[in-house]
């Protein structure tokens, strides 16, 4: 198997409980290895010798994508599309699946829902978590939660941290209480960062590098969400799409 920089190739395997110091009563256990890309690019050729260091994190029993079981690796999001007209946001290691749909074909009326399609349970798909209402000219309109009784304006929500900044770097309040912002552009490599309040990373959006290879079913599109805030990935999904617009309609 050909091996480049940026692809982690996962694999699943039954292990003994001899193997292993585990009491009995935990096996079989079902683990996922995962080996961490080699120092190659994709226009150079496959390392035959690459010798990676393996990662092991013990897989939920019955399914994969538990939302108790703690990896150490943050959510890959991948995007299907790219695109602002609606894409699949799927977990490369399956604990994950986000869906952002147009409520209509008729693109005037901009309304998209967010579905929360993690569980695999069939009502998953049919109750938005999150409803974005943009207006028939690309303007902001507004966002609209579940739990919520009304719908809020986006620019309010999502707002302008200063002039300075401009209209590329804004902040939200979760639902944690807590003040996340998002900027273009503001760490090497991503086209949008979200931060907490003491700066950390929380979540950030990437494009497809220049020269990578074009994907069949993958726009190489990537929404990452540290493993710690799963809690917010459908916010984060929500305010980096509206950024997104933004950006494209230069609001």
């Amino acid at each position: 198997m050909a091996l480049c920089a940026g692809e982690w190739i996962p694999f699943k395997i039954k292990i003994s409980s001899s193997a292993l110091y585990i009491p009995s009563s935990e096996f079989p256990l079902s683990y996922q290895f995962l080996l961490p890309p080699p120092p190659c690019r994709v226009s150079e050729p496959p390392y035959s010798s690459y010798r990676p260091s393996i990662q092991l994190f013990k897989m939920p029993h019955g399914h994969s994508n538990s939302m108790e079981t703690k990896f150490g690796l943050p959510f890959f999001l991948e995007d299907k599309t790219g695109r602002l007209t609606g894409s699949d946001f799927n977990d490369l290691h399956d604990r994950m699946k986000l869906l952002y749909r147009p409520r209509s074909r008729d693109p005037s009326r901009g309304i998209y829902d967010i579905y929360d399609a993690s569980s695999g349970r069939s009502d998953s798909y049919e109750i938005p978590v999150v409803t974005l209402t943009f207006g028939s000219d690309n303007s902001l309109g507004t966002i609209k939660f579940a739990q919520d009784s009304r719908a809020r304006e986006m620019g309010r929500y999502l707002s302008q941290v200063n002039t300075l900044g401009g209209s590329r770097l804004r902040r939200f309040f979760a639902s944690d209480g807590n003040e996340y912002r998002w900027g273009w552009r503001l760490a090497e490599g991503d086209e949008w960062t979200c931060t907490n309040s003491k700066g950390e990373i929380i979540s950030n959006y990437n494009l497809k590098s220049p020269g990578e290879p074009t994907y069949v079913h993958s726009s190489g599109c990537m929404l990452t969400v540290d493993e710690s805030f799963r809690h917010l990935a459908v916010e984060m999904l929500a305010t980096v799409m509206i950024m997104r617009h933004i950006a494209k309609y230069d609001l």
